[in-house]
């Protein structure tokens, strides 16, 4: 296209009538698309409008201050196209007369990747960009069959780098949105020690003494408020007798609680988790030596345990 460029650097004025016409009118006669075009508004986000527009801002620039009459007119044309809704193709490298392979090279690999996103619905997905991008290769195409400003080259193409990049990350699509579920563990509640009522035996016998008696009744009373319990009676017994014997001395002792209880009215619900357990002498709360008779170890502990939920304390109590 070095035809193109016969006039683009003489100053525009003609004879008319034989007066020489200004530069102003002179640009209606030669260049009646920039004419028309340069101060036309031109509204909407569309994909041709946003390019009409970029092709205005190069034509009112290459003529203004560029003075290159021809490639202002060129713009003039591609923008009254987009603005009609005919949308010009990106130029073509070889309808260029640009001397540099290497150059025309770049130029051609750069509007194949152009040419793939406009064909991907660039211009509908990212309009603006997408008529930057073109815009932009145009420019760099036209400035490099100019060739000798470089910088001016360098800003066309750069311009059109970025818009690309920016292009396709517009075009890239959206990573699905996965919501964080944070998984709370809820630890389990556990079955802690609630309170220990202790009832205390005459020696050598399994049988309630009034004292006892009188400390079923109180226990019992408190055990029906309580829900979701479970019951442990354990008997002991002190070190005087041989072992076995108190083992079984220990085991009657905590059978009869369980009964006493049972009788006073424990919930039967209560009663299904009522245990019993011997201890016998291995477990004395005073430690005396063997064959020593000592109270406080002839004894039925009633252990019970309920649930409590995670981080709170539970508070057992002991009751004599």
């Amino acid at each position: 296209m070095a035809f193109r460029k016969i006039l683009t650097y003489a100053t525009p004025f003609v004879l008319v009538g034989g007066i020489a016409a200004t530069p102003a009118s002179a640009a209606n006669l030669l260049f009646p698309d920039y004419a028309a075009f340069k101060d036309e508004a031109i509204s909407g986000k569309s994909f041709a409008a946003y390019l009409a527009r970029d092709y205005q801002d190069l034509s009112v620039y290459e003529y203004q201050e560029m003075y290159d009459y021809i490639d202002a007119e060129t713009y003039a044309e591609r923008g009254m196209q987009a603005r009609a809704g005919v949308v010009p193709q990106p130029f073509q490298p070889d309808d260029w007369d640009i001397d540099s392979a290497s150059a025309r090279s770049d130029l051609k690999s750069a509007r194949r990747d152009l040419v793939a996103a406009l064909n991907s619905g660039a211009g509908t997905i990212a309009p603006e960009l997408a008529a930057e991008a073109q815009s932009k290769y145009d420019c760099w195409v036209e400035q490099q069959e100019e060739g000798w400003q470089t910088l001016h080259i360098a800003r066309c193409r750069e311009g059109f780098q970025t818009a690309m990049a920016d292009l396709h990350k517009a075009m890239m699509p959206a990573e699905p949105k996965v919501e964080s579920k944070t998984e709370t563990k809820v630890a389990p509640p556990v079955m802690e020690e609630l309170a220990r009522h202790v009832i205390y035996f005459d020696f050598d016998d399994a049988s309630l003494n009034a004292t006892g008696q009188t400390k079923i009744t109180e226990i019992v009373g408190d055990l029906s408020i309580q829900d979701d319990i479970e019951i442990y009676v354990e008997g002991h017994a002190d070190r005087a007798g041989p072992a076995d014997y108190n083992a079984k001395l220990a085991k009657q002792r905590a059978e009869t609680v369980r009964a006493e209880l049972i009788r006073h009215g424990l919930e039967v619900s209560k009663v299904d988790s009522l245990r019993t357990e011997s201890e016998g002498e291995t477990d004395p709360a005073v430690q005396t030596a063997d064959g020593v008779r000592e109270l406080r170890n002839r004894r039925v502990e009633i252990v019970v345990k309920g649930t409590i939920e995670p981080g709170q304390t539970a508070s057992a109590t002991t009751v004599n």
